[in-house]
């Protein structure tokens, strides 16, 4: 026998004790799994979710389907999710022991991936002639959802037309990506990480934090009710805060172009972050590429003017008691009545420019990314044309 073999023997032996002592037991107790796999079915999104009584359509999203759809790329769904796991719906939890068979995992593999494969080799040890073998490979391959109506008991939203009729949606809940997130936030090393987090201890990798998070049990006392990975998760689904970001004002501007860099700095460090690593993944350089560096430096920028534009909420003339330099104060605190003679030939934006590629270039090597010089002169006047064109005056 081989390791699937093994694993499958395990499995019936674990569900029923010292009932189970030859290899027949274990046929037999396959022949029941299979004679329940018409009664299962394979999906991404699973109709008992939105009731536990419906019995309408569940939906199989297969892993890389956003592949032929471009634009899916840029949400966060489980198409995108390339190592996400599969969910097994069924009427009853009397079918839950035929989906824990199918989806058992040797090596990172399922049963029905392999299965699937044409390789018959974990069931053979089992079976009693080639015929019943066939017969197994047929039951536990063909377990996609079948094709039904929505049933009444599902959510559904009216969504109104231009001509004054409606389509009627009914959303599906994916336990897929409630399976990826719940394995990311329950995973060995995010627990280990957080306990030394707690302990103020070092820890060699981080993990995700997602505040303000809620959790609801699904299922209640009985989560294999619903769905495989349901009873696996023991019911547990995590719910993201969706609330909007709340809007913090500046409490005081910055009395110094230490303190301004610094907020820059804690504005824009996911920006950077993200540059970084697409810098030190891109190797190539074509137009595509450099279209996307471009957007990559785009934002920061955007950061930057934006951050300057919360501080002209001050009271014009709070620069007059500040160490900034004259270039710093025209930038930021520009309905200073006192700056009006200040001689227009003044190029006050090539310093600020010049200004900002310096702290760009730092904060590069900061994440561990060196620019040279010809590339720090080209964020200058790039940045210096974006800055013209926002200040005009």
């Amino acid at each position: 026998m081989n390791e699937f073999s093994l694993a499958i023997q395990k499995f019936f032996k674990e569900k029923k004790g010292s009932e189970l002592e030859d290899l027949l037991g274990v046929g037999a107790e396959i022949e029941k799994a299979s004679k329940n796999a018409s009664k299962i079915e394979l999906a991404s999104h699973v109709m008992k979710f939105s009731h536990s009584s419906s019995d309408g359509s569940n939906i199989l999203c297969e892993p890389g389907d956003a592949e032929s759809n471009a634009e899916m790329k840029h949400y966060i769904s489980s198409e995108t999710l390339t190592n996400r796991k599969l969910d097994i719906a069924y009427k009853s939890a009397g079918f839950s022991r035929a989906a824990s068979l199918v989806m058992l995992e040797v090596g990172g593999e399922t049963l029905r991936d392999c299965l699937l494969r044409g390789d018959s080799s974990p069931l053979e040890p089992f079976a009693e002639s080639s015929d019943q073998l066939k017969s197994w490979m047929e039951c536990f391959t063909k377990i996609e959802p079948k094709k039904l109506p929505s049933a009444h008991k599902a959510k559904q939203i009216f969504f109104p037309l231009d001509d004054g009729s409606y389509h009627l949606l009914a959303p599906l809940f994916s336990s897929s990506l409630c399976h990826y997130f719940y394995e990311e936030i329950n995973s060995e090393e995010a627990k280990e990480a957080r306990r030394r987090k707690k302990d103020k201890e070092f820890c060699e990798h981080g993990f995700k934090a997602f505040k303000r998070m809620a959790k609801i049990v699904i299922g209640g006392s009985q989560p294999q009710n619903v769905s495989f990975l349901n009873s696996k998760r023991g019911g547990t689904v995590y719910l993201f805060n969706a609330e909007p970001p709340e809007w913090k004002d500046l409490k005081k501007p910055p009395l110094t172009e230490k303190i301004f860099w610094w907020n820059f700095r804690r504005f824009s460090t996911i920006d950077f972050e993200k540059y970084t690593k697409f810098l030190e993944e891109e190797k190539e350089n074509n137009l595509e590429i450099r279209k996307k560096s471009h957007d990559f430096r785009f934002r920061i920028y955007q950061a930057l003017l934006e951050y300057v534009e919360n501080i002209y909420g001050f009271e014009p003339g709070w620069s007059e008691n500040s160490s900034l330099s004259i270039a710093f104060k025209l930038w930021l605190d520009p309905l200073n009545e006192e700056f009006e003679a200040v001689d227009s030939a003044f190029n006050w934006k090539e310093i600020i420019a010049e200004e900002f590629s310096i702290i760009f270039y730092e904060i590069l090597c900061d994440f561990g990314f060196k620019l040279d010089s010809s590339n720090r002169q080209f964020i200058k006047r790039e940045f210096l044309d974006e800055f013209r064109r926002r200040f005009r005056s």
